[in-house]
């Protein structure tokens, strides 16, 4: 349901850093059963997203206790 809102709202295409966004915010504020969820001793600590482009495939990892973020690619060869 969520998923579906986002891209409908999202009808001219997205970007990478879209889709992090709603993986950070996706949900209707219940910590239970939104995306970013904390429940009895299980939550939400990282994010991670591979994009591959033409060439090259990049790595994005969030961690969220951290509040760090590494990215790490690796070019592709024909």
């Amino acid at each position: 349901m969520w998923f579906n809102e986002w891209k409908k709202s999202k009808s001219h295409g997205y970007e990478p850093e879209d889709v992090i966004d709603f993986h950070l915010t996706g949900g209707i504020g219940d910590k239970e059963t939104d995306i970013m969820m904390r429940r009895a001793g299980t939550y939400t600590v990282s994010i991670t997203q591979i994009v591959k482009a033409d060439k090259e495939v990049v790595m994005n990892y969030k961690d969220l206790i951290k509040t760090t973020n590494s990215v790490m690619s690796l070019a592709l060869s024909k």
